[in-house]
This record gives C-alpha cells, structure tokens and sequence, in this order.
C-alpha cells in the first residue's frame, strides 16, 4: 500500500492522533465517541476466531486502515475502517486507496473485499457503489443499521479482450445456490455472480472454451447470446447482454 506501514502497538500514539482529527465522523462511524485508548483497542480488535496475526493495520500521516485476511471465509477480506483526516479528503484518496487494497488482496490470492458501512453515511455508500460494491445484508451494530457491501477483487484473465465474459464454475457461493450453478463474471474487468442455465461445462455452447486461471478452471465465452447467461445477482435480475 503505497505511502502506507503496517502498524504495531508502538504506534497507538500516532492512530490516535488521526483518528481524533474528527471525532464527529468517527461517532458516526462506530455509533460511539472516539475513546482516550481507541488506538490500543484498534489494534488489539479482530472478529471471534480470527487469529490477530490475519489483521492489517496500516498507518499514513492522514489515514487508518484495519482489514482482516480472510474473513468470514478464506478468500474474502474484511474492511473494519478507513479513517482519513479531514485535511486529506476531497482529493480522491479514499478512491485510490480502495482500489490499491483491492489489488494488494488479489495479489494475495484473495478474492473478495467485504465492508458494512452505516446506513446514514451517504456520502460513503455513494463511493463504494461508484467503485463497484455490492449489497449483501442489513444488520444491526449495536445501536446502528449497517449495510454490508462486498466487491470482487480478482482480476481478469491476462488474454481478455473487450466483449470477453470469463467465468470460474466453483469459486462462489454468494447467490445462495450450489458453487457449480454459482460462477464468477469477468468482462472488461469487471466481475459479479451470476447463474448459468446451463452449469454443466460439458453441455456448453462451442463459443465457451474451459480455460485454468489462477485456482479455478474457467471458462471463455466470446458470444452476445443471452439465452446462455440469463440471470445476474448484482441486486436484482437483468440480461448480460444490453
């Protein structure tokens, strides 16, 4: 993460120090005021059975990041916070920041980056569905209602071209059916769940090539019909093809 190091407790001082830069957005953030130690809690907090070795904290003159590998299943990290001081935001930072995270987790075979952000922060939820996040749930945070948003991180096949559609048969189980009937979009760079009509590789149209990236065994389809790939779950029902 450029410009950023991982943190240890040696450095609660300087965590606390951007974090009370504005204690008005942290309320809103965590439902509570900022506490004199937030800093050492921060840096001791993981979720129940998370080993604190898979916790990331990275520290900036102006920014906190806390994210853990491999939550709530191994290949999805968890964006607990992203804390910018006031006198580093409206320049596009927490932009950039989202999306040099979303490759560092990539480059780390992870495959999905989930976060929950509260249901009064408009301004966040306009980022994170401008940077691709998806709905996943609502839930309560103690005295808060929080949305949880997940966006896929994994990249594109190195050979895609614009039109290409790259799908992994078994690596999601996000639409609440079996993995085989639950692949994963590629097109453009850009990804999300989606159920085939027909799941079984085997009975596939010619156009759908079965192709190996990374840990899954993909496949390529180079076609525009929309009887093959009918239905998509980026929040509601649509066809692949305009």
């Amino acid at each position: 993460m450029k410009g950023l190091r991982r943190a240890t407790r040696a450095d609660a001082r300087e965590i606390q120090i951007v974090l009370a830069s504005d204690r008005e957005s942290w309320q809103l953030l965590e439902g509570a005021p900022l506490r004199p130690d937030e800093a050492t809690h921060l840096l001791a907090e993981v979720p129940p059975g998370v080993p604190l070795g898979r916790k990331y904290l990275w520290l900036g003159e102006d920014v906190v990041i806390d994210v853990v590998k491999g939550y709530p299943d191994a290949r999805t990290w968890y964006l607990g916070l992203i804390f910018i001081a006031p006198s580093a935001r409206g320049a596009g930072l927490g932009t950039r920041l989202i999306e040099e995270l979303c490759s560092y987790i990539s480059e780390r075979r992870g495959s999905w980056l989930r976060l929950a952000v509260v249901a009064e922060n408009h301004a966040a939820r306009r980022l994170y569905d401008r940077l691709g996040f998806q709905f996943v749930a609502t839930r309560r945070r103690g005295t808060q209602q929080v949305d949880v948003l997940e966006r896929m991180v994994v990249r594109p096949h190195p050979e895609a071209a614009p039109g290409d559609f790259y799908v992994a048969p078994n690596c999601c189980t996000r639409c609440g059916v079996p993995p085989v009937h639950a692949p994963a979009l590629f097109r453009d760079g850009e990804a999300a769940c989606y159920v085939a009509k027909q799941p079984n590789t085997d009975e596939l149209p010619d156009m759908l090539e079965v192709m190996h990236y990374q840990e899954f065994d993909c496949v390529r389809y180079r076609g525009n019909d929309p009887e093959v790939l009918v239905q998509i779950t980026k929040r509601g029902l649509r066809s692949l093809v305009d």
